[in-house]
């Protein structure tokens, strides 16, 4: 679990492009695999304390997150347990920034307003 934590750690970051373009963000919006849940959640805690910026999650299997966000579910970080639905968003130029990590992909998907 310490190895996901760390990985989910590196996650965050992830979104400083996408949030420097909005005003003063009230909160991360992060879709992620299922398998991440106790990491997102610790590091979000962390990330909210350190910040001040609010974590809206939602897990589940990420060719499932990857088809919503494909529809128009609008994210800031997209974690996906497979670096094939993190290929096909950036394919369709959904993503503004892609991050491939040993054990996860983070990629920032960029709001449409």
């Amino acid at each position: 679990m310490k190895k996901e934590i760390a990985m989910a750690a590196l996650l965050l970051p992830c979104t400083v492009p996408v949030l420097a373009q909005q005003a003063g963000p009230a909160e991360v919006t992060v879709l992620a695999a299922g398998s991440l849940r106790e990491a997102m959640t610790e590091v979000g805690e962390a990330y909210r304390s350190e910040s001040g910026i609010g974590i809206s999650a939602s897990y589940g299997p990420s060719g499932k997150l990857r088809e919503d966000m494909e529809k128009g579910r609008k994210a800031d970080v997209f974690a996906s347990a497979a670096v094939e639905h993190t290929g096909v968003l950036a394919a369709k130029k959904l993503l503004s920034r892609s991050v491939t990590l040993p054990t996860t992909t983070c990629a920032s998907y960029r709001r449409r307003r």
